[in-house]
């Protein structure tokens, strides 16, 4: 029988060989399913959530590194 650590490192090595945005699609579907599951959020967390995907999904962030950049900058002028 395969142990968690095969097939965690079996279904890693298969999603990174597919190019088929649908069927990543659908195995990202499929996580954030059982994700819902170990999560209990209000609908106001949800939503956040949901918002938070899409400003990924349009670019619309910045990455940590450079958001702490920035605010190091801004504390040295104060």
């Amino acid at each position: 029988m395969n142990t968690e650590i095969e097939i965690k490192t079996s279904l890693i090595n298969r999603i990174n060989s597919i190019h088929d945005l649908n069927f990543l699609q659908a195995v990202q579907t499929i996580f954030d399913a059982a994700e819902k599951d170990l999560y209990h959020l209000t609908k106001e967390q949800s939503e956040s959530i949901e918002i938070s995907r899409k400003q990924i999904a349009t670019g619309e962030f910045k990455e940590s590194h450079k958001v702490l950049s920035e605010l190091r900058k801004w504390l040295r002028k104060e």
